[in-house]
This record gives structure tokens, sequence and C-alpha cells, in this order.
């Protein structure tokens, strides 16, 4: 699959602010810092199409991007430790809970974990609740190139111990290093 034109569509609160047509969904979801941003930014070699920020907790909207014209790229909220009050951590929660449960042109979800710090609780209840919803899962190991040879193996270990069942793609936002192997999954799902 190759990317010819990525654009932003509009942010949503909720599930009625998506658009109504019936282009598939891929969701993009992380923990807050996790590096979600840069990935969409590399897989559609669009720079600045989604908002690079080093203060976690920015991403607190459904983002949406019209891809090739034929799906949608959904941004979620991330999970974790954003610094911001608790009721809206709650109502973000909730928002992604009702979007995930609810929204039939969800096709995959792209979880995005940090490969230094390997799966989190936050990674595993995300899995768990995208899980029961029915929703094929792919996992990326962001953040590879930060890694050495023999942490590269620890953490390759620890995600396959984590999630023995779902193949882990390791990802650099700087290398472009998993970009093939997304762009594939995300065409095998939607042939």
């Amino acid at each position: 699959m190759k990317i010819t034109t990525a654009t932003f569509v509009k942010s949503a609160a909720n599930i009625d602010g998506l658009p109504k047509d019936t282009k598939p969904h891929i969701i993009f979801i992380g923990r807050s810092n996790v590096g979600k941003s840069s990935l969409l930014n590399t897989l559609t070699h669009h720079a600045g199409l989604a908002h690079v920020s080093k203060t976690p907790g920015r991403t607190q909207l459904i983002n949406i991007f019209d891809i090739n014209k034929k799906m949608y790229f959904i941004d979620l909220p991330g999970y974790g430790f954003a610094k911001i009050p608790k009721n809206v951590q709650a109502e973000i929660t909730e928002r992604v809970s009702s979007y995930i449960h609810e929204c039939t042109k969800i096709k995959l979800a792209i979880i995005i974990c940090d490969a230094k710090i390997g799966p989190t609780t936050s990674d595993t209840e995300t899995i768990a609740l995208i899980s029961d919803a029915g929703i094929p899962i792919a996992i990326i190991a962001n953040k590879w190139d930060s890694l050495n040879a023999h942490e590269r193996i620890r953490s390759a270990k620890r995600f396959h111990d984590a999630y023995p069942a779902v193949d882990i793609i390791p990802h650099s936002a700087k290398s472009g290093e998993g970009d093939a192997r997304i762009l594939g999954i995300i065409s095998e799902t939607l042939a």
C-alpha cells in the first residue's frame, strides 16, 4: 500500500462528530508521549500532518485524517501518565471506549507501545478493551532506534512474553523501519 494523499479532516469530541460515510477506520492508540503523532507522520510522509507535542496528554479529541480518499486514520487520545485533571482523563477514557464499542467502521487497531519501556499495564488493558470489541490488533514497538542490539533482544522477548499471539512490529520514526510492515497489515486487513 502506498499513501499518496493524507489530509486532516477534523477533531471530534464523540462518535456523533465522526464522518457519516462508509470509509473504514484504522485507529491509532497508545500511551501519552509514545510517539503516536510521529508514527502517523512517517507512515503518511507528511511531516506536519499530526501535531507532535513534547507535553503528554495534548491529544484529547478524536482526530480524523483522510488517507488516499479511501479510509480514515483515527488518532485517539493517549492514555497513561498525562498531566491532566482526573475528571478530564475520565471523560477521555469514556470517549475512547464509546467509540471503540459503538463504531462499526473500525477495521484495525494499531496499538503503539514504547520499545524501551516495554508492555505496560495500561497497554494490556487497552489491548483487552479492543480485543473484547472484536477488532483486529497490530502492536507497534515504537522508538526502536533508541535501543542498542542487546536492548532490542530484551524488548522483543518482553513483548513476546506479554502478547505471544500477536506479531510485534518494531518501528522507528527516524529511519522509517517498520513502515512497510504496518502499511502491509493495513492493506491486508482492508483487502
